[in-house]
């Protein structure tokens, strides 16, 4: 992501307007919050500490050699995790702002009769302004810019991740099937073994699941978008005008959804963790028969 630092100041400048707009710059506590995405820079380091310190005491031989290496490849796993806690972040930043402009719509089209029984702090945020449908939709039309660059900055890192993921997972459960076939776990490496498989898959299916989340539920706050200016559009209660208004800002969010798709391929959403496991599990099982013919 580094390479494209220039989409990424992009974002947080679009995200940035969006506020402005919105009257909401002043609440990045709970549109962005930093004690949150803190919380979660420091337990990845910690998890890739305490796994590394763990490695080096009961797998690896504590050779000069083995300990550099192993260093290396977990400063990259860090880094990649750092990476993907920002990814998350965006999504997450996205996905808070689209249930503002979706509590924004409601109140607009509902003449203000908005009640506040149903609002929760997110939604809160939409009492700051008083927007009209033309700034709600140059409202859209930023947060959409927005998402249309996060996408095309964590397409790669997604793809990486998804890759290394798929065949880490593949190659521990091949390990720890064979510790488990071998004889009883006894020894304390066998359990390290077995604790650090278990441990290491959750983190890559957790890895696949969040982004999916937060895509998932935003594509969801713009079908509920989508479903109030239909019924508002199909109200006898509007003029010609503001019909028309809502007619174009309806068709907006048709023609440009909140679809996060991975070089415009893979869509991230709910089915992906499922094929996700799918994948892995047919994986597995083909190497599994295979390693017999070839041990």
């Amino acid at each position: 992501m580094l390479s494209q630092k220039s989409s990424l100041f992009n974002i947080f400048d679009d995200l940035y307007k969006f506020d402005e707009l919105l009257n909401i710059e002043e609440d990045l506590d709970v549109t962005f919050p930093i004690t949150k995405e803190m919380l979660w820079t420091v337990f990845c380091v910690l998890y890739t500490l305490i796994e590394f310190i763990y490695l080096i005491m009961y797998i690896y031989d504590e050779t000069t050699r083995e300990i550099f290496t192993t260093l290396i490849s977990y400063v990259t796993l860090l880094t990649h995790d750092l990476e993907h806690v920002l990814i998350c972040s965006l999504l997450r930043a996205i996905f808070m702002r689209v249930r503002i402009l979706r509590a924004h719509v409601e109140k607009a089209l509902g003449d203000g009769k908005q009640t506040n029984t149903n609002l929760d702090r997110v939604e809160a945020l939409s009492k700051k302004a008083q927007l009209d449908l033309n700034s709600l939709l140059k409202a859209y039309e930023l947060l959409h810019k927005s998402a249309e660059q996060l996408n095309s900055v964590m397409s790669l890192p997604m793809m990486i991740m998804l890759l290394s993921s798929g065949l880490s997972s593949i190659m521990l459960l091949k390990g720890l099937f064979r510790v488990l076939q071998t004889a009883v776990v006894q020894q304390e490496a066998e359990k390290v073994i077995v604790l650090y498989s278990v441990t290491r898959c959750i983190k890559y299916t957790f890895l696949v699941i969040i982004p999916c989340y937060y895509s998932s539920t935003t594509n969801t706050q713009v079908s509920q978008i989508r479903i109030l200016l239909h019924d508002a559009m199909n109200s006898d209660n509007i003029g010609k005008l503001e019909r028309r208004r809502i007619k174009a800002f309806f068709q907006l969010t048709r023609e440009s959804e909140f679809a996060y798709a991975l070089f415009g391929v893979i869509r991230l959403n709910m089915s992906l963790p499922l094929s996700y496991l799918s994948l892995c599990t047919t994986y597995l099982v083909i190497i599994i028969q295979f390693s017999k013919f070839i041990d």
